[in-house]
């Protein structure tokens, strides 16, 4: 964003505004003293620009429910920007996941608030210690952030690449594969390129083949 905010509002909404044990990955022996969380962290460098920053938990139940709604739309009607916040810890050891897509409610959080933007500026937070696929709202929004499971200080970094003043770079640590790819291959298939006796489309960016994500925002 740069100083392109100056005296505007940017709303925070969604599941993990104020989750910080998130960011340590669930883990109950990993407890740092100290933790900054997303909204704390947007709100600390957003006041350095003279931006006014709401914090709104919502969608984070198994269903979308009307409250969920009506928060939504308060928050993304009163703000000039909106960062939507998704992700969790869907799986961990002796628990494996059956799918690799947001749970049905933050998909449905996302569709409204980008339906209610009428401005247009929606950025997609995604916080999360595996793949998640984005299937079916990846298009929906112009830019995509990864936090990943940020540690103990995820908040103040978000807030930074958030407001341009660090621009990391690089490659993701996994491949991001479509929500249908666990349906059409085994979890005991382990070979590489595409096996059209089984269906397997392959595995890897080095032989499968990508719709290419190319996020901008204005």
């Amino acid at each position: 964003f740069g100083d392109s905010l100056c005296g505007k509002t940017l709303a925070l909404i969604g599941t993990v505004v104020n989750d910080t044990a998130i960011m340590m990955g669930g883990k109950s022996d990993y407890c740092p003293a100290s933790t900054v969380s997303l909204c704390e962290g947007v709100q600390a460098r957003a006041a350095a620009g003279g931006v006014t920053v709401t914090c709104t938990d919502a969608g984070g139940g198994p269903d979308f429910t009307d409250a969920d709604a009506v928060t939504i739309a308060e928050a993304v009607a009163a703000a000039d920007v909106v960062v939507l916040t998704v992700g969790g810890i869907f799986g961990h050891e002796q628990q494996d996941r059956t799918n690799i897509s947001l749970p049905a409610a933050q998909i449905l959080l996302v569709r409204q608030a980008v339906a209610q933007a009428a401005h247009g500026k929606v950025v997609l937070m995604v916080v999360n210690g595996d793949p998640i696929a984005l299937d079916g709202i990846k298009d929906m929004v112009p830019a995509v952030v990864d936090v990943f499971e940020g540690g103990q200080a995820a908040g103040t970094a978000a807030a930074e690449m958030l407001f341009g003043d660090y621009s990391p770079s690089g490659m993701l640590p996994f491949t991001i594969y479509p929500d249908d790819f666990v349906t059409k291959v085994k979890m005991s298939d382990m070979t590489m390129r595409a096996n059209v006796t089984t269906g397997s489309p392959g595995h890897t960016y080095i032989v499968f083949v990508f719709d290419l994500l190319v996020p901008s925002i204005t």
